[in-house]
């Protein structure tokens, strides 16, 4: 008898899009993990976000979200603040790693992932 093992899913989510239509809102997208790389059937994705200014880094946030939602929409931003995004995939092993941004939000307009 052999149990069958299936790691984690071997990337982050990929081309992640930021879009920020007000100065205090943020709209994230990313494409999901591709096939090769689910290593099983991908259950989610978790957003995780942290607020940093002037040197202080707040709590950071994490919104779980199932595997057929592609964005997600983070609102009550705090103005002249840079945020980490990052997003990740996971399914029953585990998580991936972690994609990775540094953004301002309240410089409307959309961006594209430095990483990815």
């Amino acid at each position: 008898w052999f149990a069958i093992w299936s790691p984690v899913p071997c990337q982050p989510p990929y081309y992640i899009t930021f879009d920020a239509p007000t100065r205090r809102s943020l709209v994230v997208n990313w494409n999901p993990v591709p096939k090769q790389c689910q290593n099983g059937i991908i259950l989610g994705y978790r957003v995780w976000y942290t607020r940093s200014k002037h040197n202080i880094t707040w709590p950071t946030m994490i919104r779980n979200l199932t595997a057929d939602v592609f964005s997600i929409l983070l609102n009550n931003l705090d103005i002249y603040s840079n945020y980490t995004i990052e997003v990740s995939a996971f399914n029953s092993k585990g998580e991936s790693n972690k994609s990775f941004d540094l953004i301002q939000p309240d410089l409307i307009g959309k961006y594209f992932s430095t990483n990815g």
